[in-house]
């Protein structure tokens, strides 16, 4: 991640399923996640409905 970072790009870890993998991404330097351990897949109308009660608090 420190390649990315001394380039100035964001790391985006995809698949994130359990709290450990979030947690070490994290001490890791991991910037963004995305996985089932987040949220789910949404239609774009649930969407906007998660994110304002999830997100937003």
């Amino acid at each position: 991640m420190t390649i990315s970072h001394n380039v100035g790009l964001k790391v985006v870890a995809k698949g994130i399923e359990r709290v450990e993998e979030l947690e070490l991404l994290s001490q890791y330097g991991c910037d963004i996640a995305q996985g089932y351990y987040i949220c789910e897949p949404l239609a774009g109308d649930e969407l906007l409905g998660w994110y304002e009660t999830t997100v937003q608090k």
